[in-house]
């Protein structure tokens, strides 16, 4: 349906860039994202041993839970954890904030603790100078905003 292609403004006098562009603020109930096909693949710094796992909880490209099971031995430092992709890319790179979403990552000690990189498809979560501990469960709350 062609309606659907067009680019709506409201509270704007200048043409649309996107498909809705409102200039004020927005009430929203919920804000649901719908995007079904985001994926993680694990990275070297879970490390290697039977129990290595990762898997995404309630996943869209706005949010989700990311979760990890850490091998039992040659956990990696200062390497890529675990890969998650967009179902579609951004325009941009986004910005993602993790929240801990279990006690083993907010328990995280200085040099152990996560950080995040982007580009518009995708974004890893990196291991620090410090390996995580092997044969355990962390959890991570994601948020994605352009």
């Amino acid at each position: 349906y062609s309606y659907l292609l067009k680019k709506t403004a409201i509270g704007s006098t200048v043409s649309p860039t996107e498909t809705l562009t409102v200039n004020g603020n927005v009430g929203l109930t919920k804000l649901v994202g719908k995007a079904t096909t985001t994926t993680i693949v694990s990275g070297t710094g879970l490390g290697t041993g039977a129990a290595t796992v990762v898997s995404l909880t309630r996943a869209t490209d706005i949010s989700g839970i990311i979760g990890v099971v850490t091998g039992s031995t040659a956990l990696g430092t200062s390497t890529v954890m675990a890969t998650v992709t967009f179902s579609s890319a951004y325009g941009a790179i986004p910005n993602i904030v993790l929240t801990p979403a279990n006690l083993a990552a907010r328990n995280l000690i200085v040099g152990q603790d996560v950080f995040v990189s982007a580009n518009t498809s995708t974004f890893a979560i990196n291991t620090n100078t410090v390996a995580l501990t092997a044969s355990s469960t962390y959890s991570w709350f994601y948020h994605v905003i352009q």
